[in-house]
């Protein structure tokens, strides 16, 4: 009861406050920006996390806190079953990202938009580096330490090899090579 008070005592006369579901809210905010939206919503974010969690329980140290999700008709909602799930889809992410904040629905697709990219770079990143290895791998078992192959262009003949047992590895030695030798 203590979150519907502070919520109807947050939003201006005409505005509409109702249960959503059970634990949930919807407010409908006529005339403002969603900057104004997001601002009200993060004042009553805060209000709620202070004031409301000691009147579930008097006496116990109980913390409740809110996630607000935004949606406006400036971001593409025409109808209100639109506004509604970009709201709702505004709120998963707030919550996905960590609970107790405010999101708008731009900033939530933006956000998962994100997301989408860094977990892309990073199965990219985790491809490479198992291709490098599996190379490495490869390379060091035939070839050896290939350091300084092909520095000064000189032809060079490979003496140094990783010992893969012990991990350690012996430091590269040029030498001439069969055709230099005249084999």
């Amino acid at each position: 009861q203590h979150v519907a008070n502070t919520l109807e005592g947050a939003v201006r006369a005409g505005d509409v406050v109702c249960r959503y579901g059970g634990e949930e809210f919807c407010l409908l905010l006529a005339g403002i920006e969603a900057s104004q939206a997001q601002e009200l919503a993060e004042r009553v974010r805060k209000q709620i996390e202070t004031g409301c969690g000691p009147s579930i329980i008097p006496g116990e140290n109980v913390r409740l806190t809110a996630s607000f999700g935004i949606a406006s008709i400036q971001h593409g909602a025409t109808t209100l079953a639109e506004l509604i799930k970009q709201a709702d889809q505004a709120l998963y992410a707030a919550k996905a990202a960590g609970r107790n904040r405010v999101l708008r629905h731009d900033q939530a697709v933006a956000l998962n938009q994100a997301l989408l990219a860094m977990d892309a770079a990073g199965e990219a990143m985790r491809m490479a580096d198992e291709l490098g290895l599996a190379v490495r791998v490869l390379l060091d078992r035939q070839l050896g330490d290939l350091e300084g192959l092909a520095a000064g262009g000189e032809r060079l003949g490979l003496v140094s090899v990783a010992d893969h047992d012990r991990g350690d590895r012996v430091p590269m030695r040029r030498t001439r090579s069969t055709r230099e030798h005249g084999a």
